[in-house]
């Protein structure tokens, strides 16, 4: 049997009595914590937060296998046990922890990941890298818990990485920050050498000119179609999936081929194109205050123009 780790929620403020929850919030509790631990748990391993086809893996089935052992009293306190990743990764995809620099990912549990991501998504500065758009409007779900004027919050703390976030509808507007700013998917075309994963069929990896890239597969079909591609310079046509800073996340492949000169063009890794360009919010974080009739003189001033601002105008309008 697994070793499980024991976490606690704890509510607090909400209009139920202490030590009490009603199933209804206990339920909706339940699912929204599984779908965060679920996102961050993929975003590591696979580089892309949600899987809208084919089976759930044994391996994701076991890791989010929590347990509701108690509820306390003192606000209404959760107590939920959730499996040791080391106990049910041991041989999947281990070659990927150490890329990914989480080393003590061994130690952890799928709730424990979850709190990491809202940690690093509620601090100013935080490294962003591994989000996607889908986990980060996941991780918003919390909001259907809170009333308007935000009394209530939600601890949840774990012993693996001694951390507890506090997730309140203020600190959700960080989270609803972020999300707006990362790009929505885009169909790209894009060029680099195809290499294999191990210990996965449809996990790849693209090697381009700015730096590696995860590629996933999820036709049956193309898989086999891959493996005849391995170490080649390929194009990919596909789905982008892009974190808050607008680069490539992850990349779901829907055609492989041969890379020929008409493709340098998909070498670098591509950014993503924003749909529309919103003028004045981009005035109000520059802090663009408009030019005045001062302003301007002191430009044309700067530029060594002889005439004044009159005659230039006039110019102008001939």
């Amino acid at each position: 049997m697994n070793e499980t780790i024991k976490h606690t929620v704890r509510l607090k403020n909400f209009d139920f009595p202490n030590g009490e929850i009603p199933f209804s919030v206990l339920e909706k509790i339940a699912d929204q914590l599984r779908k965060v631990s679920e996102g961050a748990l993929r975003i590591y391993l696979e580089g892309y937060s949600s899987n809208k086809r084919g089976r759930e893996p044994e391996w994701l089935a076991k890791s989010l296998d929590f347990t509701l052992s108690g509820i306390k009293k003192g606000s209404t306190v959760l107590e939920i046990k959730a499996p040791l990743l080391t106990d049910i990764l041991v041989n999947y995809q281990k070659p990927l922890f150490d890329e990914l620099e989480v080393d003590t990912l061994k130690n952890q549990t799928a709730i424990s990941l979850a709190i990491s991501a809202y940690e690093r998504a509620f601090e100013t500065n935080s490294d962003t890298s591994n989000f996607d758009k889908n986990l980060l409007k996941v991780m918003l779900g919390f909001n259907k818990f809170f009333h308007k004027e935000g009394k209530e919050f939600i601890d949840i703390q774990s012993p693996t990485i001694n951390k507890k976030i506090k997730i309140a509808a203020k600190n959700l507007k960080k989270i609803e920050i972020l999300e707006e700013k990362t790009p929505a998917d885009q169909k790209i075309k894009i060029t680099g050498k195809l290499e294999m994963m191990r210990h996965s069929n449809n996990q790849l990896e693209l090697i381009t000119t700015n730096g590696k890239i995860k590629a996933f597969i999820n036709n049956d079909s193309l898989v086999a179609t891959a493996k005849d591609f391995f170490g080649d310079d390929v194009t990919l046509d596909g789905i982008a999936h892009f974190n808050p800073r607008g680069k490539v996340v992850s990349f779901e492949i829907e055609s492989i081929s041969t890379a020929d000169k008409s493709a340098t063009y998909f070498q670098n890794t591509p950014m993503a194109i924003q749909a529309t360009l919103d003028l004045p919010g981009l005035m109000q974080i520059q802090n663009y205050k408009g030019v005045n009739k001062n302003k301007l003189n002191q430009i044309i001033d700067e530029l060594d123009i002889q005439e004044d601002l009159s005659s230039l105008l006039s110019s102008l309008t001939q």
